[in-house]
């Protein structure tokens, strides 16, 4: 399934989540990658390469983790084939 066909009410869960903070992660490690990115390590043990300006923005330490988010959307699309 590719991301433009997520069901609509999945899409509004999600967006939810991810504007309540719930897929944002504490970063743990930082190591430059290049001179404008970074990899950042989060709590998860999910990794990123981003550029300087997340990470110096990120709210008590935390950032997006993409990882994470797809995470609890293939679990979703799962669940959501499950009879109930």
């Amino acid at each position: 399934m590719s991301k433009k066909d997520y069901p609509p009410a999945l899409i509004l869960r999600y967006r939810a989540l991810e504007n309540a903070g719930e897929f944002d992660r504490k970063i743990v490690s930082s190591r430059p990658v290049s001179i404008d990115k970074d990899e950042v390590k989060f709590e998860c043990g999910h990794k990123l390469n981003t550029t300087l300006l997340p990470i110096a923005e990120a709210d008590d330490g935390k950032l997006y983790c993409r990882q994470c988010g797809q995470a609890w959307i293939d679990r979703a699309l799962k669940d959501e084939g499950k009879p109930q």
